[in-house]
């Protein structure tokens, strides 16, 4: 498996003897042939052992292993379970978790978490930490490739909440506050049973790579995690401005809504150039052979599963590339759809309709803000990025890469649709169609060789429609209320509304009228206080109460009329949801 690696090969017929549950053994043994079987040279031969069963569905050896642990936990009603069931667990909610983030999977995910804090592996290295001085952690440095094992249980666990979690917009089970396990080291040192060193994940991201820089550790599933948490950040400030993100001091005291409107928008600002940075820095710090350089990815099978050309080798870099173009996604996404949502979608490339001014940048001759274009530029990098890299891959290679990067690929591909709709006049609009087709034959291969949720390609193919109804709508719209005719929008002056308009306004006995807005989860419980923004106390105003019991997105005001503001909302309900 190449995706996670949770076993130490040297060892492993030792292990498989060592368990003392023929129960905890079997289901560990049917949740490898479970994922191993996706790998078989003869997928269109049906199983001669198990008549009418193919092995391309897996069916057989998932449904045994998921009975087996099912019965496995039955024997440990009181007691944890053993890490060789939790192991199986987790190669079997893997596969759940490929086809959907649904209820089965998303439970059955909970359940794991569950069990990996009864086994306490959140701790693993907190002994270590105390009793470092003392040098009296002998037994641990005797049993460390055990502990490397159990790490990996862990983090792979961690990577599994956060794709989850960032799929379904919704808290993370595990708690990042109380992580005293040490990031995994190289496979090539484990298997050696040569011991380095390695770190905690930082709970502020501005130190996560320097910590990792300085214990020495060149995993690239190290690197991949500090990436990936920095997507996790940015999904966080993106979707919930209010609710999430570093943490601010508590002023108890109430201020007028537009200073703490103006406020929210400042920090969140700050948080998104603060990660841009770590990021910037983390991908300067990481070793030089983890990082993707345009190389052709061959995806083949060496002796030496650790040279440079080696298919492990080749699906880390991959792996890295794709988590950094996504990271950037998620930082720059809800810019992107402010201007779309604010400004005129051209119609054709030659016609890129009027755009509006702001009172804080002055617009270029695409018609956008500097800010802006910055969003846009790195946006349409990000997906043009994904593009080259798979283009430069085997086509082999979505068998061997993490299937939970297809998710990746949908947005480099919506990327493309928004682009060749909504982009600047500057963009070419039949590459971004070419492009296009390759991510979207990609995805197909997700599909076909994983079983990946099918609603990803569904909802990929029905986009360019609905993008295309949303930019004729709008665009009815801005002709209907004679802003077109005038050669622009009217900036709206954040204390009141835009010049030239009437003053007066629906209003409910509540405050100011809210429109619409999209569902969001219930009040977070932040397990990232990094990344928490805490407003003033007492604030009871509907704009202001960003954990609303009833779930609604606030209204912030960012310019432009209210039809453009719900008109954002949409377009990041298209784009935050491709599995749902």
């Amino acid at each position: 498996m190449t995706s996670f690696s949770l076993f130490h090969r040297p060892t492993i017929e030792e292990k498989f003897s060592n368990i003392a549950s023929q129960k905890h053994l079997q289901a560990l043994l049917a949740a490898i042939f479970s994922f191993a079987i996706y790998h078989r040279n003869d997928l269109s031969q049906p199983d001669s052992c198990s008549p009418g069963v193919t092995p391309a569905s897996t069916t057989y050896w998932f449904d045994l292993a998921d009975r087996l642990i099912a019965e496995g936990i039955e024997e440990c009603p009181d007691e944890a379970p053993p890490i060789c069931l939790l192991q199986a667990m987790i190669i079997v909610t893997f596969q759940k978790l490929i086809r959907g983030v649904r209820g089965k999977a998303w439970r059955s995910l909970g359940e794991c978490v569950r069990i990996a804090y009864e086994l306490q592996l959140h701790l693993i290295d907190l002994e270590d930490e105390r009793e470092a001085a003392e040098d009296s952690n002998a037994e641990y440095r005797n049993d460390w490739i055990a502990a490397e094992e159990r790490r990996r249980a862990w983090w792979a666990l961690w990577e599994f909440d956060v794709f989850a979690s960032t799929i379904k917009r919704l808290p993370t089970a595990l708690d990042w506050t109380f992580n005293k396990t040490y990031l995994p080291i190289c496979d090539e040192k484990w298997y050696s049973n040569e011991e380095v060193g390695s770190c905690y994940l930082s709970a502020d991201p501005a130190q996560r790579w320097k910590e990792l820089e300085k214990s020495g550790n060149r995993s690239s599933k190290a690197w991949f995690i500090v990436i990936n948490s920095y997507m996790r950040d940015a999904q966080l400030i993106s979707s919930f401005p209010g609710s999430s993100t570093i943490s601010g001091r508590q002023s108890g005291t109430t201020t007028p809504h537009h200073a703490s409107v103006q406020r929210v928008e400042a920090m969140t600002r700050n948080i998104r150039d603060m990660l841009t940075n770590s990021l910037w820095c983390t991908l300067t710090a990481m070793p030089t052979e983890l990082g993707y350089h345009d190389e052709y990815l061959a995806f083949r099978a060496t002796n030496d599963p650790f040279a440079p050309t080696s298919r492990q080798r080749e699906c880390a870099k991959y792996s890295i590339h794709i988590m950094v173009q996504l990271t950037r996604f998620m930082l720059h996404s809800q810019t992107v759809f402010r201007s779309t949502a604010l400004d005129t979608p051209p119609l054709r490339q030659d016609e890129s309709g009027p755009r509006r001014t702001t009172t804080q940048d002055t617009p270029d001759r695409s018609g956008l803000s500097s800010s802006d274009r910055q969003a846009w530029e790195h946006y349409l990098d990000a997906g043009d990025r994904i593009v080259s890299v798979v283009r430069n891959s085997a086509q082999v290679h979505v068998q061997y890469v993490n299937p939970f990067l297809a998710n990746s690929i949908w947005f480099a591909a919506a990327a493309q649709v928004v682009s060749r709709l909504f982009g600047p006049p500057t963009v070419d609009r039949r590459l971004a169609a070419s492009n296009f087709d390759v991510l979207r034959w990609t995805l197909n291969l997700y599909v076909c060789f994983w079983g990946v949720c099918s609603t990803l390609k569904q909802k990929l193919d029905g986009l360019e429609s609905r993008l295309d109804q949303v930019r004729r709508a709008s665009g009815a719209e801005m002709m209907g209320t004679g802003q077109a005719a005038r050669g622009g929008f009217v900036p709206r002056d954040k204390s009141g509304p835009a010049a030239g308009q009437s003053q007066d306004r629906p209003t409910s006995s509540d405050g100011p009228q809210i429109e619409p807005a999209l569902p969001a989860p219930p009040t977070l419980v932040n397990s990232q206080p990094a990344m928490q923004m805490e407003l003033d106390n007492g604030i009871s105003h509907p704009v202001l109460n960003f954990n609303d019991a009833h779930g609604n997105i606030p209204d912030f005001n960012f310019g432009g009329d209210d039809f453009f503001e719900n008109l954002g909302l949409e377009l990041d309900e298209l784009f935050m949801y491709p599995y749902q």
